[in-house]
């Protein structure tokens, strides 16, 4: 009978002030970033019908099951030990009563510091490749598996900083047939190994090109693209489609439309955008619609820029608007839009423009930017004004890239002819420190004479550091410069990624 008389029946063994121990309620987990050189935390959502408003607090931090000497706070700053090691946190602690109580988190594996991985357009596959830390060096394209003779143009990557990575393209000649296919290859392992390349949805005849993919960085991820797959019966143009995942890729939506005139009109919607912070989602895209509503009228059905924006994760979408030149009338193409969104809600869109503003038919780079995650934009503006005004008729200009970042710092990149005396394309940006409103001067990112410089990315570090990148149109060569003294100088010698067959890349950090 001693033996009955646990703490739970104190009272029935004659102590009727004895206090019973219920067992703590709910959990303890991590915040932070899971990567070498980071710090974690614990976000505690316990209770106990003991009492914790007195309680002291032991922690004891674990590497592979392995308690990690002189890790006992409540932070704990990540070191090179633990690399690839799966962390957690155990918490001690005795309740108001007496009673010891012990909460296990949950494991994280942590990964290198910050790394930066690109996937590149190749001939006959995908080619993705990282740098060691922060660029230190790169590191040959691995190719995940496809089929001989694929295809693989437009590539869009994205990582939601704990270990996940997806990179899509569109893919043609391959297993799929001659039609274009939207593509997809997973890491779930920070970009070590890649699954094999396969259909993001079931085989058709349909034509999906342009996919961008994105995600909030919580398990929930799109790839948007543009389709000629029927959203009506009579009509064979070109619409925006998108998918969703809500478990890192592993399997996604089918196909939905998302520019609500895909089942009414005959004209053709191209080259999406997307961006992503939490709840708020919002695509760009071109297109020649004429919509109904007087205020963004395009009856010339030239091709301008249109933007939907959710604020609910992609389960509803708000009614398309025109953002392209202050949603005025003119009858030039407005074209390839770049969209980049920061954690604050204020963000860019940067777009090709024949809008005959400097009193020349060459195309320039125009903008837009919104304050409020992209629900609305401000009316649009030419980008690169200085050298617009000395351009030739021929001196076309092309957008490429935008980032921001929420200290309001912006960076847009672009490639062409920047006045008549430039015989080749170059590469060149715009930088701004307050969120758009003021913008430099066009800058020479790399202009070697006689050689064509095409499709400039940047990107930048965690640390406010920046990246920059362009392709050198002859050889498919990437280069790349970084820059650690916020835009003010780049590496002066570009590091060759030792790549070639690129004409188009895409980059994350992670």
């Amino acid at each position: 009978m001693t033996a009955l008389c646990s703490a739970v029946f104190l009272t029935a063994c004659g102590d009727d002030d004895a206090p019973i121990n219920e067992a703590v309620k709910g959990s303890i987990s991590l915040s932070g970033t899971a990567r070498v050189n980071e710090t974690l935390s614990i976000e505690n959502d316990f209770t106990d019908r003991n009492g914790i408003e007195n309680i002291t607090a032991s922690y004891q931090w674990y590497g592979n099951g392995s308690a990690i000497a002189d890790a006992t706070e409540a932070t704990y700053q990540l070191s090179a030990s633990e690399l690839l090691q799966d962390v957690h946190v155990v918490l001690d602690f005795v309740d108001d009563d007496g009673f010891s109580e012990a909460l296990t988190s949950e494991s994280v594996n942590i990964y290198e510091a910050y790394k930066l991985s690109m996937v590149l357009d190749r001939e006959d596959t995908v080619g993705i490749t990282k740098t060691g830390i922060y660029g230190q060096s790169w590191v040959a394209a691995t190719q995940p598996t496809s089929s001989a003779g694929e295809e693989h143009t437009t590539p869009s990557i994205a990582a939601d900083e704990k270990g996940n990575l997806v990179a899509v393209t569109a893919s043609v000649n391959g297993d799929f047939g001659p039609d274009s296919d939207i593509v997809i290859t997973r890491s779930t392992d920070n970009g070590t190994t890649w699954s094999n390349v396969s259909l993001l949805l079931a085989d058709d005849t349909d034509a999906d090109v342009s996919p961008v993919v994105a995600t909030d960085k919580n398990g929930n991820w799109i790839v948007v693209w543009s389709s000629d797959r029927a959203a009506d019966t009579t009509n064979n143009n070109f619409d925006i489609f998108y998918s969703t995942s809500t478990n890192n890729g592993e399997q996604w939506s089918e196909a939905e439309s998302l520019n609500e005139w895909a089942a009414a009109d005959a004209h053709d919607d191209n080259t999406p955008q997307v961006s992503i912070n939490d709840d708020n989602w919002v695509v760009i895209w071109s297109s020649a619609h004429n919509p109904d509503t007087d205020s963004i009228k395009n009856p010339d059905n030239d091709t301008e820029i249109y933007s939907s924006f959710s604020s609910d994760g992609g389960e509803s979408w708000n009614t398309a608007k025109r953002i392209s030149k202050g949603a005025i009338d003119n009858d030039t193409a407005d074209t390839t839009p770049k969209v980049h969104v920061n954690s604050s809600g204020r963000g860019l869109v940067i777009w090709t423009a024949e809008d005959d503003e400097d009193g020349n038919t060459d195309t320039d780079v125009y903008a837009a930017r919104t304050t409020n995650f992209g629900s609305s934009w401000v009316a649009g503006f030419i980008l690169n004004k200085q050298t617009a005004s000395t351009d030739a008729a021929t001196d076309n200009e092309e957008a490429s890239s935008v980032y921001t970042l929420a200290d309001g710092t912006y960076v847009a990149a672009w490639y062409g002819f920047v006045d008549a005396d430039i015989t080749n394309q170059g590469a060149f940006y715009a930088s701004s420190s307050d969120s758009g409103l003021v913008w430099s001067n066009t800058v020479k990112l790399e202009n070697e004479a006689g050689v064509d410089e095409i499709t400039p990315n940047v990107i930048a570090k965690p640390n406010g550091d920046w990246f920059a990148s362009w392709v050198e149109e002859a050889t498919g060569k990437v280069w790349v410069v970084e820059s650690d003294d916020e835009l003010s100088t780049w590496s002066s010698v570009p590091v060759d990624v030792n790549q070639t067959s690129s004409g188009l890349i895409d980059w994350v950090i992670h």
